[in-house]
């Protein structure tokens, strides 16, 4: 006579799980780094079209840069939840920042160039 089974052993299922342990333990910190990356590729997409933006807005103004992100076309937001800021030097230069320190990749942010 066949003995036919219709469940699963305690055995199948505790190597069923610790399979998918770790594939988790391996794909997490892959998935997680990826994420931080592409937050930061995007950061820094940002920052380069409000520096455009803003050197369209010193096209149209006779050379004058703006703190104020808020008169400009676009208003992306970061993907860090960071704020952007506009830093304007004496000489009349400016700079995009990310208030996340981490999205600014050298530390000096993205240069306009009105």
């Amino acid at each position: 006579m066949f003995f036919h089974r219709k469940a699963f052993t305690l055995v199948e299922l505790l190597i069923t799980i610790l399979v998918l342990a770790i594939l988790m333990v391996v794909a997490l910190p892959l998935y997680l780094a990826a994420e931080y990356d592409k937050a930061l590729g995007d950061c820094h997409a940002n920052m380069t079209i409000l520096a455009k933006e803003e050197s369209r807005f010193a096209t149209a103004n006779k050379g004058l840069l703006t703190k104020d992100l808020q008169l400009l076309k676009s208003n992306p937001k970061c993907p860090g939840g960071g704020k952007y800021e506009c830093e304007l030097d004496k000489g009349g230069n400016g700079w995009v920042h990310c208030s996340v320190k981490a999205h600014d990749y050298d530390g000096k942010g993205v240069e306009v160039k009105p």
